[in-house]
């Protein structure tokens, strides 16, 4: 086994193993969260994933991070054991929703939402968000404390996703979502206010739009989400059908490090970090949340 590290730039780690497993964590001050984790399907249970992780808290501990965190569902095999293994403490988060897209379509509380139009809103998806407007989006984002880079904004589906305008042009509302396997996920929907329910649906109306633009049922089988918070429930409860299924729970992991819970192991370094561009010819290699499916910080938040 012989472990490289490639990415060590704007926040970002990445450590590569020669087989093509992988691990890509995020660091700020004193703490970091991984953010995905590869192992090819022939080259699973056989340590590639505790030494992995190992690696990411030796090198995030070199980076001063004294906390480590991570998302991750329950119906992905095995996590679980894996952090708990790698010395983690995990939580129970929240539960996850999935609804056949189909079923959302065709429901008559959708249909009738959408041919509802509020004047005083404007949604509008992240594609077509001018230049002038992304340093109010990621202002929203700062005052909402969802920690997204534009690294990150760009992992998420931007004919999907998008934010809700008010008449004064201030962002009132956003949901954010990422796609892969026939999937939409809604991975943040919120507002930076209390008490904007109406923007928020908006919000969750302009997602539905989207995805039948983008092909409905035929593109995207399913559509899951994650409800800790009362008021999101409630929320999706008034556009989505009745009765989505429960198909899992959101877990996080988290570990203090300190020396004495570091494993030393060698890693090789190949980071050129006077050429910037690299990393994104890197990080264009990791699907957002490759193994581990949800980010579910917002809605862990129950103040939010």
């Amino acid at each position: 086994m012989e472990l490289t590290k490639t990415v060590d730039n704007n926040g970002y780690i990445r450590i590569e193993e020669e087989c093509g497993a992988a691990i890509t964590l995020s660091h700020d001050k004193d703490t970091a969260d991984i953010l995905s984790i590869y192992i090819p399907e022939d080259k699973r249970r056989e340590g590639l994933g505790y030494s992995l992780l190992s690696a990411a808290k030796q090198e995030a501990y070199k980076h001063d991070v004294r906390k480590i965190g991570a998302n991750f569902s329950d119906r992905i095999s095995g996590m679980q054991k894996l952090f708990e293994k790698s010395g983690f403490e995990v939580y129970d988060g929240a539960p996850i929703f999935s609804i056949d897209t189909e079923k959302l379509l065709g429901s008559k509380k959708v249909i009738n939402s959408l041919k509802k139009k509020t004047d005083k809103a404007d949604f509008v998806s992240l594609d077509n968000l001018k230049l002038s407007q992304w340093d109010d989006f990621f202002s929203v984002l700062k005052k909402s404390s969802i920690k997204l880079n534009p690294k990150d904004v760009a992992a998420f589906s931007k004919k999907i996703s998008g934010v809700v305008y008010d008449k004064d042009g201030a962002i009132r509302a956003y949901v954010f979502c990422s796609e892969g396997e026939g999937q939409v996920h809604i991975d943040y929907l919120g507002t930076p206010k209390k008490g904007d329910g109406a923007y928020a649906m908006e919000a969750l109306k302009g997602m539905v739009n989207n995805i039948i633009l983008s092909g409905g049922d035929k593109t995207y089988p399913e559509l899951t989400a994650v409800c800790a918070n009362d008021n999101a429930t409630k929320l999706m409860e008034k556009v989505l059908p009745e009765d989505p299924k429960r198909t899992g729970m959101a877990l996080f992991a988290q570990k203090e490090l300190n020396e004495e819970s570091l494993k030393e192991i060698e890693i090789y370094d190949q980071v050129d970090k006077d050429i910037y561009y690299e990393w994104d010819r890197e990080i264009a290699k990791v699907p957002m949340q490759a193994n581990i499916g949800l980010k579910t910080t917002l809605y862990r938040d129950k103040n939010n």
